[in-house]
């Protein structure tokens, strides 16, 4: 199937698409009948599918690959210990339901969604269920997903469970059962909507006229529950809890932070004080009323929980017990997945709710039950055994598929802890189409419907997202073993049968201004733009090395073109005494290498990594536009790395990395209002600007061939100043007046002055977040501002014994100011951040000393 790479081979629907398809024997079919036909919800889709031509088909699905790489979609395999993005892979064949059916599942769903709210206020409230016997002790007070602290018995009439998943699969009979409960921090939401705006892009007519159910008004009905979660507060702060870029879902927790409108935050971004739990902004602690965490409950508070967390904050479980926050789940709601109480479900349905379960799970023997467990170890051939708690390791054992060992050991394991083992009966999936390079052809699924609690009752996503098998032979779906996943259509109009619930309408509130921006917000925009200027500057200055000598001459090449090459690409790839003797073709070979060396801190893939992770912590406050211009940045440097090691080559690689960069510095500056998060993001690129070319000026003007023509001409292409210089001067080029260009200039946006008098707006704007004092970072602006607005280039020339020392000490001036003006800026609006390293060379091949 598509795995977000290659292309569309061909239209898989052809008209003698249904001769190759041939789903197995005694498996329903989602999209054929058992003598071959097309279900009737399948009809339309199959003709339109099948009128497309095979370069419309490959257009629109090289669309949706396209559209999937630039926007990022990716979910964390883990391989051990360690993990790494892997592409979404989304299937182009949706999953389709009926409306009725969808009406028949969303009824039952909402009806387990209010049971495992009940179950859950008892077993973290008065616990009668575990004292009349309707729950067996061992099921809650042996799961690992239980904790003591969760446990507050005066808070039984709250509401615990807000977002509910449900795995559903098919039977061979054409029945659905319920597989798990998803309770702790079900996953699934921003990529469902994910997945149908991909194929909203690739089948928008499809979808209007198969009359297909959108699911974006289930995230207002989301947001309205959030907000109920917190009693009497007419605009409750929310935030998105997430244990950060290394979850694998960690792209659904930006993307639901953004679609939510919530700061998305890590727990260093919270703190306990008095009981209630508050967020660091830059204008100090935020009261927070409803946290969405997408944290195991486990990891939530290394005070009463883990104690080894550097996921959690300490004292959020003395909140929450308190009242003083709502978690969204509740801590502790892990305690009801736990497929153990899957045969108890019906009983406390009757008890709960008086109602007969509408929806049976797949049939579970428990095996802390003397009869369950004997038939169990009777039939373990037969059946699917697992884990009664889904923390626990290990993976399904497929009793007609193991060998007598495995289910000797097995056995064994059952008979030492019975209480930790259930068994299920083998239900063989239903298969749906999924495209692949052979064509269609039937893959496991299983379906997970979503809900959301909001005040009126139980909203259910008209949609979902289907879990796809890896290969058509796999019996286990699982995103961790590569498993694909689709987006659920469903078809027509639905009666109130199914559940779904509008929010209410209430007048808007227009709002201004710049509300409350957490503290590593700030950082990583302050990083971002600093990482984005770093390696532009990187890139011109190979370019610039390169564009000074002729490919053909580069062997001969001696003199001032040595003294360029020289010095734009840092003393650093060689030592002092080397770098001498280097040629510039030895340079450029050299260089050409460092660029691309991951491990050196100051090549262009290293400025990028660093990059592209600053703008993973921020991706909840870019557009989709921005971030598609970071993305495109690294398309960029990927035809960069692939192309030939010449460096003319390299060059013209250097301009496509550029002008990427260009765009997402425009897209950047153009989608973002001018409020604080911006206001760092500039501050972080001016300042990194400043560095970068004071550097620049210590490695060439600062040089005993400083004052060459080739040098300065350079010295101009580098810094992007050529037009501006000849447009004032029509000349060649003069020391004194490129110096005054580069350095005084206010009107020159490259200009050190005009990065310096952003700079001084920029801290001066900002000081009203940290009171009427003037910090060091004003007190520093205004001083290298100062320095700059009266420099006289005629005298920072000055020549004395072949060297220029009042244009050597103005440099060493000015990078002081800005290294300690970077350090003032740290200090004072992101001092509880984790430090990040400060790079004292920025050149081609710069070393990193930590200060903080």
């Amino acid at each position: 199937m598509g795995d977000g790479e290659r292309a569309a081979p061909r239209n898989p629907w052809s008209s003698d698409f249904r001769l190759g398809y041939g789903p197995e024997p005694g498996v329903h079919d989602e999209m054929t009948e058992s003598h071959g036909g097309l279900r009737p919800a399948w009809g339309e889709i199959a003709d339109f599918m099948a009128e497309l031509s095979e370069e419309d088909w490959r257009r629109r699905w090289d669309r949706g690959l396209r559209t999937l790489r630039e926007h990022g979609v990716t979910y964390n395999v883990y391989h051990g210990r360690q993990s790494e993005a892997d592409r979404w892979r989304l299937d182009p064949v949706p999953m389709v339901l009926r409306a009725d059916e969808w009406g028949m599942l969303s009824a039952a769903l909402a009806q387990r969604a209010k049971l495992l709210d009940l179950i859950l206020r008892d077993l973290l409230g008065s616990q009668t269920l575990l004292a009349s016997g309707l729950i067996p002790p061992p099921l809650v007070f042996g799961h690992p997903g239980f904790f003591r602290p969760t446990v507050d018995a005066a808070g039984g009439d709250r509401q615990r469970l807000f977002l509910y998943g449900a795995d559903l699969a098919r039977t061979p009979d054409g029945q659905w059962r319920i597989m798990m409960d998803r309770t702790e921090a079900p996953s699934g939401f921003g990529y469902a909507l994910e997945n149908r705006a991909i194929l909203g892009r690739v089948f928008p007519e499809l979808m209007r006229r198969a009359n297909v159910r959108p699911v974006s008004a289930f995230f207002a009905a989301m947001r309205e529950g959030l907000g109920a979660a917190a009693p009497g507060k007419d605009d409750p702060r929310i935030v998105v809890l997430t244990p950060g870029p290394r979850n694998e879902a960690h792209f659904e927790h930006a993307y639901l932070a953004r679609r939510l409108g919530c700061p998305l935050v890590e727990a260093d971004d919270l703190t306990v004080r008095g009981g209630e739990v508050f967020l660091k902004t830059l204008q100090g602690l935020r009261l927070v009323d409803v946290i969405l965490r997408r944290t195991d409950t486990a990891f939530c508070d290394p005070l009463e929980l883990r104690g080894d967390s550097a996921l959690g904050v300490a004292g959020l479980t003395h909140a929450a017990r308190e009242g003083a926050v709502a978690v969204v789940n509740a801590l502790g709601s892990g305690v009801v997945e736990s497929p153990g109480l899957m045969p108890f479900m019906p009983g406390l349905c009757r008890s709960l709710l008086d109602e007969e379960l509408r929806l049976p799970s797949v049939a579970t023997w428990w095996c802390g039950q003397t009869q369950e467990r004997a038939h169990v170890r009777e039939s373990l051939d037969s059946l699917v055994v697992k884990p009664a708690f889904p923390s626990d390791p290990g993976e399904p054992v497929f009793g007609a598929r193991a060998d007598a060992a495995r289910l000797a050991a097995l056995e064994t394991a059952i008979g030492e802890r019975p209480e930790r083992f259930i068994g299920q009966e083998y239900v063989r999936l239903s298969t749906a189409p999924t495209w692949s390079d052979h064509g269609l052809e039937p893959r496991a699924i299983m379906l997970r419907m979503l809900l959301c609690w909001t005040p009126e009752g139980w909203t259910v996503m008209p949609g979902g997202m289907v879990r796809v098998a890896p290969d058509r032979h796999d019996p286990v779906v699982s995103m961790q073993r590569g498993g694909g996943a689709k987006d659920v259509w469903v078809l027509g109009q639905v009666g109130p049968e199914g559940g779904e619930s509008e929010p209410a309408e209430r007048p808007p509130e227009i709002r201004r201004g710049r509300g409350n921006l957490p503290s590593r917000t700030a950082d990583g925009m302050y990083w971002f733009g600093r990482y984005l200027e770093r390696a532009t500057a990187i890139a011109r200055r190979f370019r610039g090395a390169v564009n000074s000598v002729d490919e053909r001459l580069l062997p001969l090449a001696t003199g001032e073109e040595a003294e360029v090459v020289r010095g734009l690409l840092g003393s650093g790839v060689f030592s002092a005494p080397e770098a001498e003797k280097a040629t510039p073709a030895r340079l450029l070979d050299h260089a050409s290498g460092l660029l691309f060396d991951p491990d050196h801190q100051g090549g262009l893939l290293h400025a990028l990594t660093r990059l592209r992770d600053s703008a993973e912590t921020v991706r909840h406050v870019m557009s989709n536009d921005t971030w598609l211009a970071v993305t495109r940045v690294h398309e960029a440097l990927g035809a960069a790395r692939r192309a030939p090691r010449r460096p003319t080559l390299l060059g013209e690689r250097m301009d496509d990395v550029v002008y990427a960069l260009q765009a997402a510095n425009g897209s950047t500056n153009e989608t973002m209002d001018r409020g604080h998060a911006w206001r760092f993001y500039d501050l972080g690129r001016r300042l990194e600007t400043g560095l970068q070319m004071l550097e620049l000026f210590s490695a060439t003007v600062l040089q005993p061939s400083g004052g060459s023509r080739l040098m300065l001409e350079t010295l101009l292409e580098v810094c992007d100043c050529v037009t501006t210089y000849r447009g004032r001067y029509r000349d060649r080029p003069e020391f004194t007046t490129v110096l005054d260009l580069l350095i005084s200039d206010l009107d020159n946006p490259r200009s050190l002055g005009h990065q310096l008098r952003r700079i001084t707006g920029h801290v001066e704007a900002l000081a009203e977040l940290r009171g009427p004092l003037v910090g060091d970072d004003e007190r520093l602006a205004v001083s290298a501002f100062a320095a700059v607005r009266t420099a006289d280039a005629a005298q920072l020339a000055l020549l004395e014994d072949g060297e220029r020392p009042l244009l050597g000490r103005f440099v060493e001036f000015l990078q002081s100011h800005l290294w300690e003006m970077n350090d003032a800026v740290v200090v004072r609006y992101f001092s509880h951040v984790e430090g990040r390293g400060r790079q004292l060379s920025i050149g081609l091949a710069a070393g990193i000393e930590d200060v903080l």
